[in-house]
């Protein structure tokens, strides 16, 4: 009779997986009814405690999942862990499910390149090791006047650029993982990527973008907007260069070095 829907068990496993690691913590309150039959709510507090009979039941407006991923964590870890809550008193279902649309349907998601981009700001501890150097590597590959890439990631998700920060990172995730290429060395990492896609570079000048050796930013652009716009290149598109990365791990495991 309540308003929430099916539980996902895969959205379960990730939140538990998660609430398992260092620092884990609820972000966001969970937010609740209670129906009680005293309409005395003064009576309920007790100091500044809010006093409820032993026999009512919490119903979730939103939270559910939140709640059950915390319920499939170990023993230590639910005894231990605060979770903020919002409660409302003697609510209709009506008006619950109006908080949980309001909750829910309004929101809008950040998009994952600022996401990214905020990594930079994270503290060094390994939950963040892997995303903070693939962040570094992307904004590298966007500033450094030798990379093939130079001036063209969208960091933030805004600019000139023919592709996303938020792109960029996933794919080299997985460029990586697939090389089994050690995180540690995060000059090894982008000097590996960067020779790889200056080889594309150097053999497809006239539909790559970038352009090696400009003398300034008008011919730099130009370049870019002939090779995107007019020749409409798909070297620097999604699937383009996504075809292009997903190649790297099976070229550098046949070359066997740096």
């Amino acid at each position: 009779e309540g308003i929430q829907r099916r539980l996902q068990l895969s959205r379960i496993k990730q939140i538990s997986k998660y609430l398992n690691s260092d620092n884990s913590f609820f972000p966001n309150c969970v937010i609740l009814s209670v129906n009680i039959n005293d309409e005395d709510y003064d009576s309920l507090f007790k100091g500044n405690k809010l006093v409820l009979p032993d026999d009512i039941y919490f119903q979730i407006i939103d939270g559910q999942h939140r709640l059950a991923g915390l319920h499939d964590t170990a023993d230590d870890i639910k005894d231990n862990f605060d979770v903020p809550i919002v409660l409302f008193i003697n609510i209709t279902r009506n008006l619950s499910a109006k908080i949980f649309i309001d909750v829910n349907g309004n929101q809008k998601a950040v998009s994952s390149s600022v996401i990214y981009d905020l990594y930079d700001l994270t503290p060094d501890d390994k939950t963040f090791e892997e995303d903070k150097q693939l962040h570094l590597i992307c904004k590298k590959l966007n500033t450094e006047k030798i990379s093939p890439l130079y001036k063209h990631i969208k960091m933030l998700g805004i600019g000139r650029g023919a592709i996303s920060q938020a792109f960029m990172v996933n794919a080299l995730r997985k460029c990586y993982r697939e090389a089994s290429i050690d995180y540690k060395d995060a000059q090894s990492m982008f000097v590996n990527i960067v020779y790889y896609l200056k080889s594309f570079q150097t053999i497809f000048q006239t539909q790559w973008p970038v352009l090696e050796n400009s003398k300034n930013d008008e011919e730099f652009w130009n370049h870019s907007t002939k090779v995107l716009k007019v020749e409409k290149s798909q070297m620097l598109k999604t699937n383009g260069l996504g075809g292009i990365l997903k190649a790297f791990s099976y070229i550098y495991k046949e070359l066997g070095v740096n």
